[in-house]
């Protein structure tokens, strides 16, 4: 019916004629067509896309383990997101200042500078404006792959309180399929600190954090 091919008979043989040009007329014809499937499909793949982040979200709550031997915390968290990404949300101010502190708390960054040798100075700030500043001073760096940092609690303008816990932080960023997973390794000079840093709610205040970064990751990795 398109005439793309037409044939003639000569005796016992038969002659085919094909007609590229028809072939335009039938593109432009399917072009609406395939731009519907096309978006269907996209869309398609988003909604199975999501909904196997969303089941991985449910999944991956962060593993806390105390050892008061060595006096440290230990913490693995699994991410349905690229590293690339994750490593951004632990080493850019921005997107810290959007997670790092448990709600109805939020961060607020002073200063920051991700380099070794830098630090990262930062508020908790309460509902009703109450504020607890913390430091961190960056030891080593691996882009991708780790950082270390001492961490400690300070004034506003970064000058530490010894009364306060102090504690070295060894931050891991592996994958394993299309999971980021970050561990850590948390270290206290003493048992004493170790139990009052568990007494002031970490395990609770930084395991809500984590879950909660899940969130922001779904809503950056859309855009």
């Amino acid at each position: 019916e398109c005439e793309l091919i037409t044939n003639e008979h000569s005796g016992r043989e038969i002659y085919y004629r094909l007609y590229p040009n028809k072939m335009k007329e039938v593109e432009e014809w399917l072009k609406p067509f395939q731009q519907m499937w096309e978006n269907r499909f996209n869309q398609l793949d988003k909604l199975l896309k999501n909904k196997k982040i969303n089941s991985m979200l449910n999944k991956s709550l962060p593993e806390f383990n105390i050892d008061k031997v060595s006096n440290s915390v230990f913490i693995r968290k699994e991410f349905a997101f690229p590293l690339t990404l994750v490593w951004e949300s632990f080493t850019n101010s921005e997107i810290l200042d959007q997670w790092w502190a448990p709600l109805p708390w939020i961060a607020k960054t002073k200063n920051m500078n991700f380099s070794v040798g830098g630090h990262w100075l930062y508020a908790m700030v309460s509902p009703s404006l109450e504020e607890h500043w913390c430091i961190v001073h960056y030891q080593a760096i691996q882009i991708h792959e780790s950082f270390m940092a001492v961490d400690a609690f300070c004034d506003p303008n970064g000058i530490i309180n010894e009364d306060l816990p102090t504690s070295i932080w060894e931050a891991n960023f592996t994958t394993n399929n299309e999971m980021t997973i970050v561990t850590f390794k948390i270290s206290y000079p003493n048992l004493k600190q170790l139990e009052a840093i568990i007494e002031m709610g970490f395990e609770e205040g930084f395991s809500k954090t984590l879950i909660y970064l899940d969130k922001l990751l779904l809503k950056l990795n859309k855009n």
